[in-house]
């Protein structure tokens, strides 16, 4: 009886883990196709939900990897970071520190960036496009010891989390400005999810945008 009833709960015990391997593999797959349709909060929800089923260190670590590269594409650095840096405890990548590298790079934390670099450059990944940042986080730090003739600083005001870039002053002088950015609230959610960036538009009042 008690042979009968070890066999009855291995049978059971492995269908219930084909099919929570289907599950997961379903997951996975339709997670892949919103990161293609570029999808990054489908696919990020999706990641989530199979990397808990998930116990192989390496398996996981590419999960981890592509749930950071959803969050760097809607420029959220700090979260894309956070699940580099898991990705690479679990499987030491060299392609995945590379990202680490960039991460930092984008927090202005040049010297443990150019380390990064560096180490790609050992291991031959991307060993071209690791040079060049290299140089950059060189260039930048050289920047940052001797400032030049003008002076840069952060806008509070106007500045946002997201991607902003290029902004220009139009109509009165130095009291109007047109940029362009990603921040809240510039999501095309009713159509695929997607970032999009767009144009904003401020006007210095007595000095405060």
């Amino acid at each position: 009886m008690r042979i009968r009833f070890f066999i009855l709960f291995s049978l059971v015990l492995l269908f219930q883990m084909h099919i929570n391997a289907q599950e997961e593999d379903q997951q996975l797959a339709e997670a892949d196709k919103a990161m293609s349709r570029r999808e990054p909060f489908t696919a990020m929800n999706l990641y989530k939900k199979a990397l808990g089923r998930i116990s192989d260190k390496k398996k996981k670590a590419r999960i981890e990897f592509k749930i950071g590269s959803c969050f760097d594409q809607v420029d959220d650095f700090d979260n894309a970071l956070k699940y580099f840096k898991k990705s690479y405890s679990d499987d030491k990548n060299a392609e995945t520190l590379f990202k680490i590298g960039c991460a930092l790079k984008t927090f202005e934390k040049y010297d443990e960036a150019r380390i990064c670099f560096n180490k790609c450059i050992l291991e031959n990944v991307k060993k071209e496009e690791a040079t060049i940042e290299v140089k950059a986080c060189e260039k930048a730090m050289e920047w940052k010891s001797n400032p030049g003739e003008y002076k840069v600083s952060l806008n509070r005001e106007l500045s946002s989390k997201a991607s902003d870039f290029c902004p220009v002053f139009v109509e009165d002088k130095n009291k109007s400005v047109l940029l362009t950015s990603t921040r809240g609230g510039t999501f095309f959610e009713n159509s695929k999810n997607e970032v999009r960036s767009v144009l904003f538009y401020s006007s210095s009042v007595d000095g405060k945008w």
